[in-house]
């Protein structure tokens, strides 16, 4: 409700001189509600005097959303809860810490105060003024409601190498958000706990405990110091005494216990130490070298050796032993053996050749693997535990000694090449037998001794055509067979014939070497001799003469297909070169100008200008030569023919066609014919015709008065085989008007005026010759069609048609009015009419046909026929019994209609009608309009300003004259008026000189019949004359308005409403029986209700209410008097 009232009244807005400033403590964590204080009791007293005036209002502060502030009491609550750790932005929250070792500072400020400001208004009657503003400061006080934590988390976990003397590691923060030095951390509730095992079993107990608790104790030790913050008190730090060994306990686990003073605030760190194992002991082998001896043909699946190592460190890491040939072994070693780092199994790459090699050494070393970390510094771990690691290499070496046993696994390796060295062996066809040496067989074997020696033949087939020839030297074996003294043997190859390449292209040959081993072993190569080619055969094609059908070059999709016309083929029973053909045309002045040929793959193409109009068919020859030595040759005739394409579009004989024709020449007329051709042939040449207007996109604003739908033209085509061409008759296939061409043009404006300020020019003399501009569009039958447009004008000339059309004035302004004190000479109005023939037949003249007066006073629905149809009453110009004409004057061909003489007086208050005939001067026929035109003679000044000094002297008489007039009648009036009254009051004192006695006349007192209702003024009069009457009259009279609902039975609605006249008692509405007098249909019905027999009474007599009467009531009578006293006196009711 305040708020509202504070809304409505206005806020003097003056200097606040003092701002004063209110200081509360509360505890956090308070209720909703909790009373915090009333403002007024710290305000100067001064302003305590006029407290119900005064009214407390918090400004939109952020901090004020904790609060409530009564506006009438002052007094201050909390709204909402407060948490002094969220609300104060100097303390840390959970939330603000990250997974570093850091924390935030808090400021040196550790009061959370929260303030906001208060206007105090005092309210006066019209207007609230602000005379003070308070700012409040709400101190939050710090409770124990937070329990400690240690951050980053709860668990920390610490990885420390072995053999390290002394060691530091920051421990995880104790936070309490409790900033009261009373409800935070407290140092001597620090207690760190050994654990036995990760998951808080509790330590075994006596012996086993005891010895454990001094080994731990000496080796691990809380160091507690102090630090300035106030949610995070102390830094704690775990110092490790003595080295570790992994090889006697790899964890150690331990809680740090912190708190304050209650017991149920306290937290735990679980914290795991991780000892990590250090390189410290050397891997070994068993064995410093071993000798070993191998088949040259054993596995490569399976290891020759696995040597055995071993380590003393028990770390995951330290104690892995890998595996590795020396870095110093050659690289053949590498390359025939490797080793498993896991296990140091030797395995061979390849089989050993004893041939190649028969003795290897190998040297082993067995290493520890390289640490990931090499550096000396403490580095962080994802899972947020800390790692101390150092570089470490420490290795064994062993040799491992290997002599290969020789075995017979090596079969005959043939290889077979040219006199030149080449792989391929090729034979010349035809070449004399007597120079027939073409190759040379190279057989080897591994082998030693006699596993070595090998012998080599040909096989059966192969003997037929070649020969093999062992070279080098040679010896005997125990069974006569040529050997020769060193592992392997060497052969020549030889032909025993000629070959012709066309019968026989390759020829196959194979060889069978086997050794001397036992068992022994054997080889068999095959070959093939290729056959060269001479250049003996010529190219020859299929056939000698060729027939092909293309379409010509204009067709698009000859473009796409790069003109292709065909390909020719010629085969050449040669090979290589000699049987490589390459084509081309044979030189003359068709081939070279309109076709093209692809050497290699014999495309024949056009050049892109083939045109059956100029060549139908062609005849070009094709050579194909092939590249021996010598060329050999051969070529094909080619027939051409040309297939259309409808490239050509019909052609008109003429660029344009121009015909006359006269309008409304009778339908079917020939107009003229035009030509059209197409050089393209079939379907392409046959032509269809199609006749459309040429105008059809003309803007609308030509506003011309034919559609393409009618225009009044046909045409009739037909082919004339002598000249291939068609000729295309244009016939007219109906009415043909000029008019009809012109285009609409006639000028429009509302301004009257505008009759004497522009001028129209004949339309004949503008328009240049009406004509039909049409477009015949010639279209072929082929694809795609193909068209063309001819324009075609038919001017159209004139025939005497059309009657002219009056423009000006128009039907509005057809009738006028003209004072009859204008000028001579003065311009009326001007007619216009245009003809829209030509030439004679469109020239119009104008004439006034017949000029009248009328009197129109009486009729002046009259005037408008004068517009469009004419007067219909008869004239009054032989009463006037003057010649109309000698006043007006009519251009015959301006049209401009003017006063040739003043106007008489006789004639204002009339109304001339003039008929304005406009007619052409046409040759054979003279066509005419006729138009009313309306001028009523007014008596008014002129309107010309160029009136003459007569006229306006006159009209100023008149008007002096007529003033005169009006006042002599006035006095002649009132004169007489006032004698009127002299005399009926006369009268009426002389014929009535008691009735004021016996009749107490009441004043009359008129019926508004356009109102059906009393005057009030009337009324009036009617209530005082009642008053000055009372002791004369039986009864108190009443008349009043009688709803015309309520006399619907008696059908007086068309006489107006009926009267109630109740002269007994107005509020009587149950009057005596036969009180009502006898009212018929289409009667008034005017009631009285009388008084019983004993009082006194009335005489009345019915009375008749005609329509159009003046009706009269008094008091003592009541009477009817018709305007046109036709109707007697038929009633009356007085008092007796």
């Amino acid at each position: 409700m305040h708020g509202c009232v504070f809304a409505l009244l206005l806020i003097d807005l003056r200097c606040i001189h003092t701002i004063h400033s209110v200081h509360y403590k509360i505890p956090e964590e308070q209720s909703e509600g909790t009373v915090i204080g009333i403002l007024i009791t710290k305000l100067p007293s001064t302003l305590r005097e006029s407290l119900p005036n005064l009214r407390f209002r918090s400004l939109h502060d952020e901090e004020i959303i904790f609060f409530f502030l009564n506006a009438t009491t002052s007094e201050l609550s909390i709204r909402q809860r407060i948490d002094r750790e969220t609300v104060c932005p100097n303390l840390l929250t959970v939330d603000n810490v990250v997974s570093s070792n850091t924390l935030r500072r808090v400021e040196d400020n550790d009061r959370c105060e929260l303030s906001f400001r208060v206007n105090i208004l005092r309210l006066n009657n019209i207007s609230v003024d602000i005379v003070n503003m308070i700012r409040v400061y709400v101190e939050v006080e710090d409770i124990d409601d937070n329990k400690c934590t240690f951050l980053p988390k709860e668990r920390q976990d610490i990885y420390i190498k072995e053999n390290v003397n002394f060691t530091k590691v920051t421990l995880n923060k104790p936070v309490d958000l409790d900033t009261n030095r009373s409800n935070n951390l407290i140092r001597t509730k620090f207690r760190l706990v050994p654990m036995e095992t990760t998951t808080d079993a509790p330590l075994p107990t006596m012996p086993v405990r005891k010895k454990y608790l001094e080994t731990w104790n000496n080796t691990f030790q809380l160091n507690i110091t102090e630090t300035p913050s106030q949610v995070a008190p102390f830094n704690l730090e775990l110092w490790i005494n003595r080295p570790l060994d992994y090889e006697i306990r790899q964890e150690y686990a331990m809680r740090l216990f912190a708190g304050g003073r209650k017991p149920n605030r306290t937290c735990a760190l679980f914290i795991m130490v991780h000892v990590e194992d250090e390189n410290d002991h050397k891997p070994m082998f068993e064995k410093k070298s071993v000798h070993l001896k191998l088949m040259e043909n054993a596995s490569t699946l399976h290891p020759i050796y696995v040597p055995k190592a071993h380590d003393g460190d028990a770390g995951p890491v330290h104690k892995t032993m890998l595996f590795e040939l020396s870095s110093l072994s050659a690289n053949s070693i590498r390359a025939t053996f490797y080793v498993v780092s896991t296990n140091g199994s030797i395995y061979l790459r390849h089989p050993l050749r004893h041939s190649q090699q028969s003795q290897y050494k190998l040297t082993l070393v067995v290493r520890n693997p390289e640490p990931l970390i090499t550096s000396k510094s403490t580095n962080l771990y994802f899972d947020g535990g800390t790692r101390l690691t150092e570089a470490a290499d420490l290795f064994d070496t062993m040799d491992v000694l290997i002599d290969v046993i020789d075995v017979n696994d090596n079969s005959p390796i043939i290889e077979i090449y040219s006199i030149n060295g080449s792989t391929l062996l090729t034979l010349t066809e035809h070449l004399d037998v007597s120079v027939t040496d073409f190759a040379v067989v190279s057989v080897t074997d591994d082998d030693s001794q006699n596993n070595g020696q090998v012998t080599c033949m040909l096989d059966d087939k192969s003997m037929q055509s070649f020969r093999l020839t062992r070279i080098g030297p040679k010896r005997a074996d125990e069974n006569g067979n040529d050997q020769t003294g060193l592992n392997g043997a060497l052969y020549k190859l030889s032909a025993v014939h000629a070959f012709d390449r066309e019968s026989t292209t390759t020829v196959d040959f194979a060889i069978i070497c086997h050794d001397h081993g036992q068992p022994s072993r054997r080889t068999n190569s095959t070959a093939t001799v290729v056959i060269l080619d001479v250049n003996d055969h010529a190219p020859q094609f299929s056939s000698n003469r060729l027939h092909v059908q293309v379409i010509e070059d204009s067709d698009p999709s000859r473009k796409v297909n790069d003109y292709f016309v065909l390909q020719v083929n010629a085969t050449d029973l040669d090979s290589g070169n000699n049987s490589r053909i390459r084509y081309l045309l044979k030189p003359d002045n068709i081939s070279k100008d309109l076709f093209l040929i692809e050497s290699y793959t014999g495309i024949l193409r056009s050049k892109g200008n083939l045109d059956r109009e100029q060549n139908s068919t062609l005849h070009i020859e094709v050579m194909a030569v092939d590249n021996g030595q010598p060329e050999q040759s051969n070529s094909v005739l080619i027939d051409v023919q040309i297939l259309d394409y409808n490239d050509e579009a019909p052609e008109f004989l003429q660029a344009i066609y121009e015909f006359q024709v006269q309008e409304n020449v009778v339908q079917g007329y020939h107009v003229g014919t035009v030509v059209a051709c197409d050089r393209d042939s079939g379907e392409n040449a046959v032509l269809n015709f199609h006749l459309k207007d040429a105008t059809s996109d003309i803007s609308e604003s030509a506003e011309y008065r034919f559609e393409n739908h009618l225009l009044p033209f046909r045409i009739m085509s037909h082919y004339v085989p002598e000249s291939q061409c068609y000729a295309v008759r244009l016939f007219t296939s109906g009415p043909i008007d000029r008019e009809s061409l012109l285009p609409n043009n006639y000028m429009k404006s509302d301004n009257p005026n505008w009759i004497l300020q522009t001028h129209f020019p004949q339309i004949s003399s503008t328009i240049a010759t009406p004509k039909y501009e049409l477009e015949l569009m010639a279209e072929d039958k082929g694809l795609p069609r193909q068209t063309n447009v001819v324009k075609i004008v038919t001017y159209v000339t004139d025939v005497n048609d059309e009657k002219p059309k009056f423009l000006l004035p128009r039907v509005e302004h057809r009738s006028t009015v003209l004072s009859r004190y204008e000028p001579r000479r003065f311009e009326i109005l001007k007619v216009f009419a245009v003809d829209e023939d030509e030439g004679q037949n469109g020239t119009v003249q104008y004439y006034l046909e017949s000029l009248d007066a009328y009197d129109l006073t009486t009729n002046a629905d009259e005037l408008r026929r004068c517009k469009t149809e004419g007067l219909r009453q008869r004239p009054v110009t032989k009463q006037l019994r003057i010649n109309l004409r000698e006043y007006f004057e009519l251009n015959s061909t301006t049209g401009l209609l003017s006063l040739s003489t003043e106007l008489p007086d006789r004639l204002v208050g009339l109304t001339l009608q003039l008929n304005v005939l406009a007619k052409d001067i046409g040759m054979v026929v003279s066509l005419e309009s006729v138009m009313h035109v309306c001028i009523t003679i007014t008596d008014s000044p002129p309107q010309h300003a160029n009136g003459t000094m007569v006229g306006r002297l006159r009209y100023a008489s008149q008007q002096r004259t007529m003033f005169y007039v009006y006042i002599f009648t006035a006095i002649l009036v009132f004169g007489l008026l006032i004698a009127a009254v002299f005399v009926l009051f006369g009268y009426f004192c002389w014929h009535h000189p008691k009735s004021r006695k016996n009749r107490q006349v009441i004043k009359i007192i008129r019926y508004n019949e356009a109102e059906g209702n009393l005057i009030t003024s009337e009324a009036d009069r009617m209530h005082t004359t009642h008053k000055t009457n009372v002791d004369n009259m039986a009864a108190i009279p009443l008349a009043y308005s009688w709803p015309m609902e309520e006399t619907a039975g008696t059908q007086t609605a068309n006489f107006h409403s009926t009267f109630r006249y109740n002269s007994t008692n107005p509020q009587d509405s149950h009057p005596a029986d036969g009180s009502r007098l006898p009212v018929g249909h289409g009667h008034t019905d005017i009631q009285s209700l009388l008084p019983t027999a004993d009082r006194v009474g009335y005489l009345c007599s019915p009375f008749e209410h005609m329509p159009n009467q003046s009706m009269y009531y008094t008091l003592a009578n009541a009477h009817a008097v018709n305007y046109s006293s036709e109707t007697p006196y038929v009633g009356y009711c007085e008092a007796t």
